[in-house]
């Protein structure tokens, strides 16, 4: 219930400073709560362009009265029209150097050649041996879970670092780039999610569960078996079936022999007839 709660929290206070980067704009402004229809359950945000007031962006009326609340906003002259603080011009700037700053945070560690997957259970297996001195994961399985990983991200399924301003982005924009570099990030968006869910389907739904939190999401195998309820060091052997099946999927192990040639047969020498004996 309070992990609920805190998560309510956060997603509320994402879409305030969604609300506030729209507002920040010159001669933006949003209707009342109270001005509207009170069946309608989101309000318009405006910007006055050329002596004429054209609709950017939408937010929810439960956002607008918190931030009302908050002093985030304040009504003009007019007393029908939402205008952005003080306090919320700078609750803005703090937000957005916290993620500048996280930004430049990532950056440096790409650029010292820590990636974030260096520091996760990944690199955890990876150097870890077992009683044997040999490693718990082959380089087989390790790279198959990496290539995974990459495809997560590439796929733009993982975790944001800094804040997503595009909650209330306009629907009409468009894009301010090389000709065509939208398009083609999202069909590599799109082969990359392709490439996922083909792998997670090659290792199946009793395992993908595993594989993704473990390679993609970070979490550590302590708390995937406090979760699950595994005894310890469970999820290791789990994890190692898994990514057996994803490094086959890749093709960087061989492919597993059908099940008729794995059976054995015992017998002694003459269990099995010969020509001679036949005849």
């Amino acid at each position: 219930m309070v992990k609920a709660k805190r998560r309510k929290r956060a997603a509320l206070g994402a879409e305030i400073l969604a609300l506030l980067a729209v507002l920040a704009r010159k001669d933006a402004y949003a209707s009342l709560p109270g001005a509207t229809a009170s069946g309608q359950d989101m309000l318009a945000v405006f910007v006055a362009r050329r002596g004429k007031e054209a609709p950017v962006a939408q937010a929810r009326r439960a956002v607008v009265a918190q931030a009302l609340r908050d002093g985030l906003v304040e009504a003009d002259a007019t007393a029908e029209r939402l205008r952005i603080a003080d306090a919320g011009v700078q609750l803005l700037r703090t937000a957005k150097r916290k993620a500048a700053k996280a930004s430049r945070a990532t950056a440096a560690a790409i650029a010292r050649g820590r990636d974030a997957r260096d520091e996760g259970p990944l690199a955890w297996l990876r150097r870890r041996k077992n009683r044997y001195g040999e490693p718990f994961m082959s380089e087989a399985q390790i790279s198959a879970a990496e290539r995974l990983a990459h495809d997560h991200w590439r796929g733009g399924m993982s975790p944001r670092v800094t804040a997503n301003w595009s909650a209330l982005a306009p629907r009409d924009r468009t894009p301010r780039a090389t000709p065509g570099f939208g398009v083609e990030m999202s069909d590599a968006m799109l082969s990359a999610r392709q490439r996922l869910f083909a792998a997670l389907d090659a290792v199946g739904p009793e395992l993908g569960s595993i594989v993704v939190e473990v390679c993609c999401n970070g979490c550590g195998l302590e708390t995937i078996e406090a979760v699950a309820g595994w005894p310890p060091r469970t999820a290791r052997v789990v994890l190692g079936l898994a990514l057996t099946k994803l490094a086959r999927h890749y093709g960087l192990l061989p492919p597993e022999r059908p099940a008729a040639q794995r059976l054995r047969r015992w017998g002694d020498e003459s269990y099995r007839p010969t020509l001679a004996a036949w005849s």
